[in-house]
């Protein structure tokens, strides 16, 4: 899930990517996620955005405002 922190969906300043799990996340999820993070973070910043660090929601325990405001993004494989 991707919220825009600044800006808009169509000019965004700086966003999130939340990773929604079911249960706590995994140390090898996490791991993936900060390496991906720290390239991603790169390639976003060339063209004006920040990237913010990866968050984490529990789908047992979701705040569901947050949820509502989140925009949907699904891997194409």
């Amino acid at each position: 899930m991707l919220a825009i922190v600044d800006g808009t969906r169509l000019e965004p300043a700086a966003a999130k990517l939340y990773v929604l799990t079911n249960g706590d996340p995994t140390e090898d999820a996490r791991a993936w996620f900060d390496l991906w993070w720290n390239e991603a973070r790169l390639v976003a910043e060339a063209h004006d955005l920040q990237l913010l660090p990866t968050g984490w929601l529990d789908a047992t325990c979701i705040d569901l405002r947050l949820y509502d405001d989140l925009i949907e993004m699904r891997s194409p494989v």
